[in-house]
């Protein structure tokens, strides 16, 4: 076991007093032995982390490199993270303090590898590896990225995390990092790039998602925005017409149409959906009839899809996730839609399948354990999950409805803990709010070792 004290440069007796917390009773707390008493006031603004990373304890250092999401951020650093060591291992497992995270985060993404947010059109990062963040030194220490050649240090628009790659936008401008292998930064080249690389000189970059071993982009000034592609394409999912070969340069699948712009994109492990003009174009591997349209075929070309009956597409989509079962759709109305396996839960408190080749409503305020009872109202901004973990991509979904953070989905199992405070349910179908008190601004799950590990949430006062 380090020597804490040494390695945060801070006296156990005083991470209460740090972060806000009441002090240990009945001597210090041990986190290793998880012994002893220690009682918490909880943080319910601001940038909070629920759940645990993986089953070593959250201070202790891996030298296999193993670290997660979870804990990376401790690594280095006295201000940005502080673990409250929990020990009812029921939901808040780690806290983000105040001095280091406090900002008005607009927009978070992450997976096992990599961390990456944008405050006031900050970019920050980190990684358990300087291969996937900007930074050369101390990677593992939640950084912004400032002085970067042709880059604003607050012009940053968007940002999107693979498994070990990222994508990110600034004044329009299109930047790359982490591995390449397949192509996936459209370098022209497989090398990997270990600090922020702009892709050629256009400022008309608009909207990026990184996918598993491949990405996706809008881009195009407003009315002519177009539909790109690069990086591997197994299962289709680059909508080049196949299902093999790799394209190392971003290449335009599919362009406006009559001034319909496209203005939504994802890119998950197998596939991508994109949004344009209100409708949802779908391209790669098909299983589960995730895709809503009554197969389980790989879809080569961007086709249309997205169907709320047996007979008629959906025109006024706005966003949504694809998960390895299923896929959820946010039209501009607020509603959740969904098709596919619900093998952990629709979100409306049932496991009722969707493959009739269609996507059903699932948000609404029937009653619990009736499709249509996920969130209560119609009110839904945001839907999101672990998109590039494969079959671990369904074990937990986050959604933002009417302003409060929504979840479900498999919490707990082996040495994590429950996510959601206070609930022990194994699987839970049914969406349930987090932090009712306050407004969820921004949230993002990741993926650990063995199960679901936790999710960033940044809380703000109704």
């Amino acid at each position: 076991m380090p020597d804490i004290d040494q390695k945060n440069g801070i006296d156990m007796a005083n991470i209460a007093s740090i972060n806000g917390q009441d002090a240990p009773s009945g001597g210090a707390y041990d986190p290793v032995a998880d012994t002893g008493t220690y009682t918490e006031t909880v943080p319910t603004t601001g940038m909070i982390h629920y759940g645990y990373a993986a089953a070593r304890p959250p201070m202790n250092t891996s030298s296999s490199g193993s670290i997660y999401s979870g804990r990376f951020m401790m690594e280095n650093t006295t201000t940005a993270l502080k673990s409250n060591f929990s020990s009812d291992k029921d939901g808040i497992h780690q806290i983000y303090g105040l001095s280091g995270l406090d900002k008005n985060w607009t927009k978070i993404d992450c997976s096992q590898y990599i961390w990456a947010g944008i405050e006031g059109g900050r970019l920050w990062m980190a990684s358990y590896s300087t291969n996937f963040s900007h930074q050369s030194t101390n990677g593992r220490t939640l950084t912004q990225v400032t002085s970067l050649s042709g880059a604003s240090d607050t012009g940053w628009t968007d940002v999107s995390v693979g498994t070990d790659f990222l994508l990110a936008i600034n004044s329009g401008k299109l930047f790359v990092l982490g591995t390449n292998g397949d192509g996936q930064l459209g370098t022209g080249d497989t090398s990997i790039k270990t600090t922020l690389t702009q892709i050629g000189s256009d400022t008309d970059w608009y909207k990026v998602a990184a996918g598993n071993n491949h990405s996706a982009a809008i881009k195009g000034a407003s009315g002519s925005r177009a539909l790109y592609t690069t990086g591997e394409n197994r299962d289709g999912k680059c909508g080049s017409g196949d299902t093999s070969g790799d394209d190392t340069s971003w290449i335009e699948r599919v362009s406006a149409d009559a001034s319909e712009d496209w203005t939504f994109v994802e890119a998950g492990q197998s596939h991508t959906i994109a949004i344009k003009a209100g409708k949802l174009f779908v391209a790669g591997d098909g299983r589960n009839e995730r895709f809503g349209n009554n197969s389980t075929s790989d879809v080569t070309t961007f086709t249309q899809s997205g169907k709320t009956d047996g007979s008629t597409f959906g025109t006024n989509w706005v966003s949504g996730t694809v998960t390895y079962y299923k896929s959820l759709l946010i039209n501009s109305n607020g509603e959740c839609w969904y098709a596919g396996s619900a093998i952990y839960g629709n979100g409306s408190g049932n496991f009722t399948n969707a493959q009739s080749g269609y996507h059903v409503k699932t948000s609404g305020n029937a009653s619990d354990g009736t499709t249509g009872s996920f969130g209560g109202s119609d009110d839904f901004t945001f839907i999101g999950c672990t998109r590039t973990q494969s079959s671990n991509s369904d074990k937990f979904i986050v959604a933002i409805n009417n302003n409060k953070l929504y979840a479900f989905g498999k919490q707990g199992g082996n040495d994590t803990p429950f996510i959601i405070p206070g609930n022990t349910t194994s699987s839970l179908s049914q969406g349930t709010v987090v932090n009712s008190a306050k407004n969820c601004q921004v949230v993002y799950p990741w993926y650990g070792s063995s199960s679901i590990s936790g999710m960033f949430t940044y809380f703000v006062d109704p």
